[in-house]
């Protein structure tokens, strides 16, 4: 991964994690629907990325996401 997350990124992408929707993400931190959709595809751009799977997965395994996840 060349760049850093922000902090939003970070919080996004453990969410994504957990499994959670667009739509959900959205619903739990009070944003739009689009707005969720472009903050997921340029955390996923950022760590080079083709699937939610796979930023998960590389979340887990950078630390940027606690795999611990209960």
């Amino acid at each position: 991964m060349n760049r850093k997350l922000s902090p939003l990124q970070k919080l996004v992408i453990e969410m994504v994690a957990e499994g959670l929707t667009t739509a959900q993400i959205a619903e739990r931190l009070g944003i739009g629907i689009t707005t969720t959709q472009n903050i997921v595809s340029t955390t996923m751009l950022k760590m080079n990325c083709k699937t939610r799977a796979q930023a998960a997965a590389k979340a887990v395994s950078l630390g940027i996401v606690n795999n611990d996840l209960s």
